[in-house]
């Protein structure tokens, strides 16, 4: 029952990002933010959560066993989140551009040009997160469940803390500790807890399943 959860937050997740991507692409105002009016999920950001969507899919097949799949598609996924990741990390921290973080941000993008550019800070940390999540469920043993629900809940905090931000108008809680940081979207939150509740789900089914 974890794993199908799991794996039902992973689709959810899936369409999510694509929904932002063509919202992106074709200008669609109403597919970039889950509430109108407010900050839009970043390109890069969806295009990262599409990726990590199909990789919370293999971590739930790695952790019920017996798949040879999920060993081969794992590494890849958290291979290419890594490398995007530490890049609009590096974006983030010093202050430069990479062109990925600017697709998009164009004459037919959605109105509100705050969802072009860089990703928050902490929206990059927990891709890294992911990552590491992602390649501790490929090794065996009974610690795996163990960093698979750590990494979980660090995302899901993580995630959970801009939105009573929103609610009660707080930047600080999304993350917009002055006016250069760059808040973390609702609707890039939201995603957070989905992604961090399918890596719980699957990291205590994994302790289940392997008792």
């Amino acid at each position: 029952m974890h794993y199908r959860v799991a794996k039902l937050l992973a689709l959810i997740v899936g369409l999510e990002a694509c929904s932002v991507m063509v919202g992106w692409g074709f200008g669609i105002d109403a597919l970039t933010p889950i509430i109108a009016g407010e900050i839009s999920m970043k390109f890069a950001t969806a295009l990262v959560f599409f990726f990590a969507a199909v990789g919370l899919y293999f971590v739930s097949r790695a952790a019920e066993g017996g798949d040879e799949l999920s060993p081969v598609v794992l590494p890849g996924i958290a291979l290419f989140i890594l490398l995007l990741a530490g890049v609009l990390l590096a974006s983030n921290l010093l202050g430069g551009t990479i062109g990925i973080e600017n697709l998009f941000a164009e004459a037919q993008s959605p109105a509100n040009a705050t969802g072009s550019g860089i990703p928050s800070l902490f929206t990059v940390i927990n891709f890294i997160l992911f990552a590491l999540a992602s390649m501790s469920s490929l090794f065996p043993g009974p610690g795996r469940q163990k960093w698979i629900r750590f990494f979980g809940c660090l995302i899901l905090v993580i995630g959970l803390i801009p939105i009573p931000g929103y609610l009660v108008h707080l930047p600080a809680l999304y993350y917009q500790f002055n006016a250069s940081a760059v808040p973390m979207a609702f609707s890039t939150a939201l995603t957070f807890v989905l992604l961090g509740c399918g890596l719980l789900l699957v990291g205590f089914a994994t302790t289940a399943h392997e008792a």
